[in-house]
């Protein structure tokens, strides 16, 4: 792929420490590969990897191990302890990971997914304001929406775009959306065995949501077909690719500069979060993850694993 003559930069099936011991592909200072047969996993390969890891001279230490099953991938910066994993089917979206093997710095794959997902999203809370709806009941129901519809795409609700459909089944001038989305989220926030024993089965079908985000009863907007529109709009992207960090381009997409100042809000990059908590306790966990994964006695790297 990316035009190098592997023979010219890495070994195949060389030894770590003149032994038996293969590894599958090395390339000095740069990449460690690991292999397993489909369905056996990654982590096998990984846990192999490691060991022949420890066993390379200083000289030799690649900075990057790649564990595949021929369905899964694992890559790992042992720089910064940063790892990706994702499926073959999904490497399209990942290649710029390996950046590394012609010295160009890594680039993460950025979904433009999830800016059009904040336009919209700063649009609906636009409308929501002008409607005089409080800004603090804004930023709830906008929390409770991206749930709904990062769900609608994952599986959460069993059936895909169920959150869709519930919305277009509502009257097009938006009249009732507002007391359809109440509806739905106390059911949501119900237990079935809970319920109403008069609930229909459409209802009953959506799951029971724990952790206190539909807990509390707030305030409706009395929604146009304006702001319908736009909500709707806002779950034709695929969810699934949207990342987690849509919550924070919500606070600096739909947050003018006074409410920042005013809540000490502001959006901090996934990238510069891990920049601050990769050192501080995820670089320690995960190497005593790695110095686990390398025991040779399952018993003791079971109960290893246990308390870890």
């Amino acid at each position: 792929m990316f035009g190098l003559d592997r023979t010219a930069v890495a070994g195949f099936e060389d030894s770590p420490d003149d032994s038996a011991l293969k590894i599958d592909c090395l390339w000095p200072g740069k990449l460690l590969i690991e292999m397993k047969s489909r369905g056996n996993g990654t982590h096998k390969a990984f846990e192999q990897a490691l060991k022949y890891y420890s066993l390379l001279p200083s000289s030799k230490l690649p900075r990057f191990i790649l564990a595949c099953d021929f369905e899964y991938w694992y890559l790992k910066d042992k720089s910064d302890n940063s790892y990706y994993y994702f499926d073959i089917y999904n490497l399209v979206d990942h290649i710029g990971l390996f950046g590394f093997m012609t010295d160009k710095p890594q680039r993460p794959y950025s979904n433009p997914v999830n800016n059009n997902v904040s336009e919209i999203l700063g649009s609906v809370y636009e409308e929501l304001e002008k409607n005089n709806y409080p800004s603090y009941q804004a930023r709830h129901f906008l929390t409770r929406l991206v749930f709904c519809l990062f769900g609608d795409d994952t599986n959460v609700f069993a059936d895909n775009n169920k959150f869709q459909e519930y919305i277009r089944n509502t009257s097009e001038d938006g009249s009732e959306l507002g007391h359809s989305l109440s509806y739905l989220f106390s059911i949501l926030n119900t237990p079935k065995d809970k319920r109403p024993t008069t609930t229909g089965s459409d209802v009953m079908s959506w799951p029971y949501i724990n952790g206190a985000l539909f807990e509390g009863q707030i305030d409706f907007p009395v929604f146009d077909a304006e702001s319908r529109r736009l909500i709707i709009e806002a779950g034709e992207p695929d969810w699934s690719k949207v990342s987690p960090a849509i919550f924070g381009n919500l606070f600096q997409t739909v947050m003018d500069q006074e409410s920042r100042h005013e809540l000490g809000a502001h959006y901090t990059s996934e990238e510069n979060i891990l920049k601050v908590i990769r050192p501080l306790f995820l670089d320690s966990f995960s190497n005593e993850l790695d110095d686990i994964s390398a025991m040779d006695n399952v018993d003791s790297k079971n109960n290893k694993l246990i308390q870890f």
